[in-house]
Parts: structure tokens; C-alpha cells; sequence
């Protein structure tokens, strides 16, 4: 018995909305990392290692979707995804060490106002 036409239609359709959605999703992690990696360069951070990595991920995405196969769309798109989550686990490190030299510098600058508060009262006392 063949397949009627309207639910071949309907299994093409839903493999194309699967794919859509795999799509946008990686699309939306992709544009993500983008940002978070032209912040860090605007800081004057070296990130031209995780630039070249994205675009290597970026190519390979793009290229993913020149074929139907929902099933290798799929574990490749997982494949993509695993190597995005590394990239942006080291957005997080370097955005955590970021944090700790701001906190490391406000400390410091704290300590040293104290110390010239310090230094000057002292200086009061012997006046």
C-alpha cells in the first residue's frame, strides 16, 4: 500500500519544521558567542583563537543544511552545539577572571585610600 500524498506531505513537513528549529537554535547560540567574543576584543582582549574556531563551527553549520538527512542534521547539529558550549564555556572563564581582577582592583584602590586616610590623620596627630 503506498503512502498517500497528504502524509508524505505532512512527514516532509515535519521534517523541515525540525530543522528549522535546529537552525535557529544553534543560529541564536552562534550570534551569542559572536557578541560575547567582539566585547572581549573591544576590551582588548586577544580573541582572535576563538574567532577562528567560531568560524570554523559557523562553515560547518552552514554546510550541514546542503543535504535532507534529517537524522545527520541532527547529529551533527548536536556535534555543532557541544563544540559552541566549549567556546562559551570560555567566554565564561574569561569573564569570571575579569570579574575577580575588577573586584582585586577595587580592592586595592580601597586599600589605598584607607592608607592615605591613614597616613594624612597620622600626619594631623604629629602637626
Amino acid at each position: 500500500m503506498l503512502p498517500s500524498m497528504a502524509s508524505i506531505m505532512l512527514s516532509v513537513s515535519c521534517m523541515a519544521l525540525m530543522i528549522n528549529r535546529a537552525m535557529q537554535e544553534t543560529e541564536s547560540m552562534i550570534v551569542a558567542i559572536d557578541g560575547n567574543i567582539a566585547a572581549f576584543k573591544q576590551e582588548g582582549v586577544d580573541t582572535e583563537r576563538m574567532e577562528k574556531e567560531l568560524f570554523a563551527v559557523r562553515n560547518s553549520f552552514h554546510s550541514l543544511f546542503h543535504t535532507v538527512d534529517v537524522e545527520k542534521v541532527r547529529k551533527d547539529t548536536t556535534r555543532i552545539q557541544g563544540g559552541l558550549k566549549k567556546l562559551d564555556a570560555k567566554l565564561q572563564g574569561l569573564n569570571e577572571a575579569r570579574s575577580k581582577r575588577k573586584q582585586a582592583g577595587a580592592a586595592a584602590v580601597a586599600a589605598a585610600l584607607l592608607a592615605a586616610l591613614l597616613f594624612h590623620l597620622l600626619k594631623k596627630t604629629y602637626d
